[in-house]
């Protein structure tokens, strides 16, 4: 028994520890972690509160009526924490209602012991307490039919470009009810075949809670780590990635411009992919991402700035005006004309008599 004792207590000072660490510690500091943190201090000061009933009998009264409902925080808080794990938002309504109601349940019962000696009937005291047992189940059974759905809708619905890993989450709604359902077993054969055993049964539970601590805290800081790691890793991707594109564009761009390649009637994404090595569809993406306008808009701009310079040149002032945009690369009148009017709001016969006069 004292090896059992040694081991709860070690789980509660553990649990305590771990809470003080993820609280206090800025490379730990986030919504999840907190709530974590919080879920392991509850189990840590639930497990305290038996291992003080156990090791010191002789003040049980005392000690029975310095009880605080913390099995009813568990679970939420482990709600609240799958919830902003799974970036969802937080719904925290309606439960901490049951807490706060055997919270105070409880202060009475310790007021009424403290200064009026015992009022309240052992009978209302049981009914009191046997009620609060079976608040614990029903509601614990509810919570975690609540966490199991929202990792489902995660599972389904999420459009996160990667998913965090909740495999592990479900492992622990798993061994978190097949311990309770043992539990519950032992507990109801200790009473009906020997009622010395639910004192075993109950160090199965502390023991197991200990565990839990342990496998709890682990499994929430790792994972939480590990999908900080991800994001940073795949932000330093797209943007090692995104520079390298930008300069592909800015390549491709000054090659257009120095080469005269604009000038071309047949310049295209094809022509481009063969000059480059490249997919017409890889070009055409990182133009569209990394430029202001898309590849055909760019080439019209650069053609429209050579016509300019063409129209307001005193050497082609008697050349017609189908010459000169055919020479800046436009296949027919009609594409120049359209392609000018839109980039200057004139037609080129505008253009050219507003800037000579």
């Amino acid at each position: 028994m004292i090896f059992l004792r040694s081991l709860i207590i070690s789980g509660v000072v553990h649990g305590v520890l771990f809470f003080l660490i993820l609280v206090l510690n800025k490379k730990y500091k986030n919504t999840s972690n907190y709530y974590i943190a919080l879920v392991v201090l509850f189990l840590s000061l639930n497990n305290l509160y038996y291992w003080l009933i156990n090791s010191y009998e002789e003040n049980l009264l005392f000690l029975e009526n310095l009880y605080a409902p913390w099995a009813l925080l568990i679970l939420p808080y482990f709600y609240l924490f799958v919830q902003s794990f799974l970036n969802k938002k937080l719904e925290k309504k309606h439960l901490f209602i049951p807490f706060y109601f055997f919270l105070i349940g409880h202060s009475i019962v310790l007021l009424d012991s403290l200064f009026f000696e015992r009022i309240i009937s052992e009978k209302i005291r049981y009914i009191f307490f046997s009620l609060e047992e079976y608040i614990i189940v029903f509601f614990s059974i509810y919570i975690v039919i609540k966490t199991k759905i929202i990792i489902r809708k995660y599972e389904i619905n999420s459009k996160e470009k990667f998913k965090k890993n909740i495999k592990w989450l479900q492992w622990l709604l798993v061994i978190g009810v097949c311990f309770f359902v043992f539990l519950l077993l032992i507990s109801l054969f200790a009473l009906i075949i020997d009622p010395v055993l639910l004192e075993y049964a109950r160090y199965f539970l502390w023991i197991g809670l200990t565990f839990l601590i342990y496998l709890v805290a682990y499994l929430s800081v790792y994972h939480n780590i590990i999908y900080k790691q991800r994001n940073i890793i795949r932000k330093t991707i797209k943007k090692e990635t995104s520079k390298k594109e930008d300069h592909l564009v800015e390549g491709i761009k000054n090659s257009i411009k120095i080469e005269k390649w604009y000038l071309e009637k047949n310049i295209s994404l094809s022509l481009l992919s063969e000059k480059f090595n490249l997919s017409e569809s890889y070009i055409s993406h990182v133009f569209n991402q990394e430029s202001t306008s898309n590849f055909m808009t760019f080439v019209n701009e650069l053609r429209i700035e050579e016509a300019k310079k063409m129209l307001l040149n005193k050497e082609f002032s008697n050349y017609t005006i189908v010459a000169v945009g055919l020479e800046s690369g436009f296949n027919s009148k009609s594409a120049f004309y359209k392609a000018f009017k839109k980039e200057t709001t004139m037609t080129p016969s505008e253009f050219k008599k507003k800037n000579l006069s």
